[in-house]
């Protein structure tokens, strides 16, 4: 049955705005002051939860502190609200999909025997039921290949989770660990800064990166005050270098750090 929610298929599925406009008028509902208790926190704790697979009523049985309390009678109107306005969010979408292979083996096979080959680019980034939905629908072939470097792993709002890439051998007996440690983009001095502000993280799967490009220059670093400060030091240190403008590129680490240098 292809039909997802209530028996339609013309189900709604809401972004973050629409979830935070529901949440609005569930706390002013439930009486919950939101200056105390924000929306955010709470959309958080019950995407936590559903990334967890653990339902409205699951999450109620387990719930160990006051905020979890209030997040959890949140969590019970919210689904009432998805259900009587016929729509998903986007854990839903992962969490039907994984329930619908769980619980029909008739559309599971069906989609076992037409995929033979699985490939996952990006694997630490990945999140705990994605990982599931693989291991289900690879299950029967065991043919699957996953590329990733936990090391990488920028997306922990997303609920992804590098462990799945530690966990992946465990799962997949016969897994096969192939190493790219040869970088083609950088110089040898890069590769040393890079791996000796990296190797203090825990967890992570020790790599020994080498290449066989020049050792370059040194690596400058530069220290500011704030963003404003940090703009005109890398502006005047480009116009030092007189190069024309198209020969040069700031990397910045998110979209709001570019507005000094613009």
């Amino acid at each position: 049955d292809g039909e997802m929610v209530n028996g339609k298929n013309n189900f709604v599925i809401y972004d973050y705005d629409d979830q935070a406009r529901i949440m609005k008028k569930i706390l002013k509902e439930l009486d919950i002051d939101s200056q105390k208790i924000s929306v955010n926190l709470v959309l958080g704790i019950i995407s936590d939860a559903k990334n967890r697979m653990l339902s409205a009523s699951n999450f109620s049985e387990n719930v160990d502190s006051y905020i979890e309390e209030i997040a959890s009678r949140c969590y019970e109107k919210y689904e009432e609200f998805l259900n009587r306005s016929n729509s998903l969010d986007f854990d839903d979408l992962l969490l039907r999909c994984l329930d619908l292979f769980m619980n029909n083996k008739y559309v599971l096979e069906k989609y076992q025997n037409f995929y033979k080959y699985f490939l996952i680019d990006e694997f630490q980034d990945t999140n705990p039921i994605q990982f599931e939905i693989a291991k289900v629908l690879a299950n029967r072939s065991k043919n699957i290949c996953v590329v990733g470097d936990p090391d990488q792993s920028i997306y922990s709002w997303r609920h992804a989770n590098p462990k799945n890439l530690f966990d992946f051998k465990k799962y997949f007996n016969n897994t096969k660990i192939i190493t790219l440690d040869q970088s083609y983009r950088s110089t040898k001095k890069i590769l040393k800064a890079a791996d000796s502000v990296i190797g203090y993280n825990d967890e992570r799967l020790e790599k020994n990166l080498w290449t066989d490009n020049p050792d370059g220059d040194l690596v400058d670093l530069l220290e500011s005050y704030n963003d404003e400060q940090e703009a005109d030091v890398v502006i005047k240190n480009i116009k030092k270098l007189n190069f024309n403008l198209n020969q040069v590129a700031i990397m910045y680490r998110v979209n709001s750090q570019s507005r000094a240098f613009e």
